[in-house]
């Protein structure tokens, strides 16, 4: 049901992907409103189902315009005839220093874990695991410690009973402490895993192989999600995309990675497209369009705002403004509803343009300190002019009604990647995000004709 109390409307606006019951109460179809010619759950059924074979292949878009949650909608419309494992990195890794080597091993752990103990959900059998256990026994043997590689050899740290799988658990359970606390000492697990790639590569697909013999003996088979890679920083996403996309591809499984959508639009952005089966888009809905007219996107995500926020609540004003001014980033409409919810200004449990537009402006200057360079390895950034050069002269043209496209440009990667740049749906131009926009306007550059009617 619709929000009708503020406290409600901080329940039905978590930022959140949907999933369960929120899927069914809150979805909303979008694909009309991203790109007519491509839908994301049509395009990947159809890869899937027309190749017995396995298919890697990307999912981009930029972060918070609902990917994952049309990635759950796509779960929940297969049938039983698929397995599916699905799990963030930021489940099992940290938020920086990431290699391909780390997401190969948290993929590892997340299988072992979706199987269950002994491998009770899939009945997986010992004899298929030799290898598998050999290199996880290896990897995860203390080399200081002879009392802790006993531990280890016969079973790892927190396994119970005495089959081959038990033991498995038991090493992942180990892993899974060293990956999510960053361990990268020269002596850690990660650090002896990273060292050694193709045997971790055989050793995952022989787990693989271990899950699928069950599988296929039911005529099921494994699908692979690997979310939220999108959402990581520029230098951690060339080193897992570029240098190491053969290796992010080799898993012998069917595999939906996301990833950034800025390595998109890097000079590499052939490399990585070379490595995979396909990389299908997930684009942003307009809000509006090049002339400044109300998009396809501005109806869709009322209706999304309305399944969740009654207008008993949530003024019509109030809520055309919040659409124009988050410029169809459903992430930070949610960030702001949740926000202004909160405000002790509120009378009569009735939200107001004026209450947004204050969420608005705070989210305005949290953007604005968005923009700037990566740090440099002696923590030194470059002082961000040039990327509000770069923003004020899109802006310019965009009031105009000019066309901008993405270019191999390192500076249109770091606005895409702080949110202040969109792409937008089939027509693929770039839009100054309104916030972006209002940031620089405060800071007194002059942008043109703000096109969102804010």
């Amino acid at each position: 049901m619709p929000a009708t109390t503020l406290p409600e409307i901080r329940k039905n606006c978590s930022p959140k992907p949907l999933e369960g019951r929120e899927l069914d109460n809150f979805f909303e179809e979008t694909s009309e409103a991203r790109n007519k010619l491509e839908d994301l759950r049509s395009s990947l059924k159809q890869l899937f189902a027309e190749s017995a074979s396995d298919r890697r292949v990307l999912v981009y878009g930029h972060r918070g315009c609902g990917k994952s949650t049309e990635l759950n909608k796509f779960r929940q419309e297969l049938d039983n005839s698929w397995f599916v494992v699905r799990f963030s990195i930021f489940d099992l890794l940290p938020s920086v220093g990431i290699e391909a080597q780390d997401i190969i091993l948290a993929m590892a752990v997340a299988l072992s874990a979706a199987a269950g103990p002994d491998g009770e959900n899939l009945k997986i059998s010992d004899k298929h695991l030799a290898h598998v256990h050999a290199f996880f026994a290896e990897v995860t043997k203390s080399e200081s410690s002879s009392r802790d590689a006993g531990l280890h050899t016969s079973g790892g740290a927190g396994a119970e009973g005495n089959s081959l799988w038990s033991q498995l658990l038991g090493f992942h359970a180990a892993i899974r402490g060293d990956l999510k606390l960053g361990s990268r000492s020269e002596n850690s697990t990660v650090s002896r895993v990273r060292r050694s790639p193709a045997d971790l590569i055989a050793a995952l697909d022989g787990l693989i192989e271990a899950i699928r013999t069950p599988l296929e003996k039911k005529n099921r088979r494994l699908l692979i999600i690997v979310e939220d890679m999108d959402k990581m920083n520029l230098a951690d996403a060339h080193s897992v995309f570029v240098e190491n996309a053969t290796l992010l591809a080799s898993p012998a499984a069917n595999l939906i990675y996301t990833i950034p959508l800025f390595t998109f639009h890097s000079s590499d952005a052939d490399a990585i497209r070379a490595a995979f089966d396909e990389a299908i888009p997930f684009p942003m809905m307009e809000v509006v369009d090049l002339n400044g007219n109300l998009a396809d996107g501005y109806e869709v995500i009322k209706k999304i705002i309305r399944r969740r926020v009654s207008e008993i609540v949530l003024e019509d004003d109030a809520l055309d403004l919040l659409i124009r001014g988050t410029g169809g980033v459903l992430r930070h409409l949610f960030e702001v509803l949740a926000d202004v919810s909160t405000f002790r200004t509120i009378r009569d449990n009735l939200i107001k343009r004026e209450h947004i537009a204050s969420g608005l402006a705070k989210l305005s200057k949290e953007l604005g300190t968005q923009i700037g360079w990566p740090r440099k390895p002696d923590g030194s950034r470059d002082a961000p002019d040039n990327l509000f050069d770069k923003l004020e002269e899109i802006a310019k043209k965009q009031s105009k009604g000019d066309a901008v496209f993405a270019t191999s440009d390192s500076r249109i990667e770091v606005l895409l990647r702080s949110g202040s740049l969109i792409e937008y749906n089939g027509g693929r131009w770039l839009g100054v995000h309104p916030l972006a926009w209002k940031f620089l306007n405060d800071i007194g550059r002059k942008l043109g004709k703000d096109p969102y009617g804010m």
